[in-house]
C-alpha cells in the first residue's frame, strides 16, 4: 500500500504524530507535498499581510528574529 503524504516514513511510521495508531488512508492529517507547500505559502500570504509590529513580535517568538515569509513573498513577483 502506498500511502501519499508528506509525513509518511514507512509502513506504520508518521513523522508528525507521535502515535502512529491513525496512520494510513484515514489519517486526519494526512496531506500531499502539494496541500503542505499550498498551506505553507497561504500561511506565509497571511504572515506578511500582519502589520509590521505583529510580525516582528512573531518572528522573534519563533523564527529567531528572521521573517521567512518576506522572502517567499519576494520570490514570487
Amino acid at each position: 500500500m502506498s500511502i501519499n503524504c508528506y509525513a509518511f516514513k514507512s509502513v506504520n511510521e508518521c513523522k508528525i504524530l507521535d502515535n502512529n495508531i491513525n496512520c494510513g488512508e484515514h489519517c486526519s492529517f494526512r496531506r500531499t507535498a502539494e496541500e503542505c507547500a499550498a498551506n505553507r505559502a497561504k500561511a506565509d500570504e497571511m504572515l506578511a499581510a500582519l502589520p509590521n509590529e505583529m510580525q516582528l513580535y512573531i518572528a522573534g517568538k519563533y523564527y529567531q528574529n528572521r521573517r521567512p515569509w518576506l522572502k517567499k513573498q519576494a520570490n514570487q513577483d
